[in-house]
């Protein structure tokens, strides 16, 4: 055998800042993000639980703003109001799920108008809200949020003026 020659791997080229880099300023400071900022159009915030903004209760609906006749329409509104205000796709790709589960149980073409605090708890404490598909319990977090999704949407369209009566009792 030939005695061969070792090889050595090249050097690697120690970096120098570029004097173009060092004279950039950051996204922070330049004017477009500054504009950006005044108009309220920075950074996305993560999305509330609640929608961020709601009518006063005692504002009259706006013309066109009947009562929802459907629990299906005020689904739909109330996602889409999400999607308006720049929730984020998973919050409100959830929380249609979630809503859907509660129209399943009322049935979507119930009157929102027509759901009493008794129907409300028993949607609550229904197999839908309390159990999986395979009947295993469900994670409390889990329970909680596809609650609190009815209590949401119903609210804000209590607030909107577009549901006469909030159906939830007071704690």
């Amino acid at each position: 055998m030939k005695p061969t020659a070792k090889k050595t791997a090249p050097k690697k080229p120690t970096k120098t800042p570029r004097p173009e880099a060092a004279a950039k300023p950051s996204a922070e400071a330049t004017p477009r993000f500054k504009a950006l900022i005044a108009a309220g159009k920075g950074k996305p915030k993560a999305p509330a639980t609640e929608p961020p903004y709601l009518p006063p209760a005692d504002v009259a609906p706006a013309p066109g703003t009947a009562p929802f006749a459907t629990l299906q329409d005020l689904g739909a509104t109330w996602i889409a109001y999400l999607k308006g205000n720049d929730a984020a796709v998973s919050t409100w790709a959830s929380y249609q799920a979630d809503f859907e589960t509660a129209a399943a149980h009322f049935s979507p073409a119930t009157d929102p108008a027509t759901l009493t605090p008794e129907a409300v708890a028993a949607f609550e404490q229904s197999d839908a809200v309390m159990k999986t598909k395979k009947g295993r319990p469900k994670a409390m977090p889990t329970i909680l949020k596809t609650r609190r999704v009815l209590r949401l949407a119903l609210k804000w369209a209590h607030d909107a003026g577009r549901l006469a009566a909030f159906p939830y009792t007071a704690k």
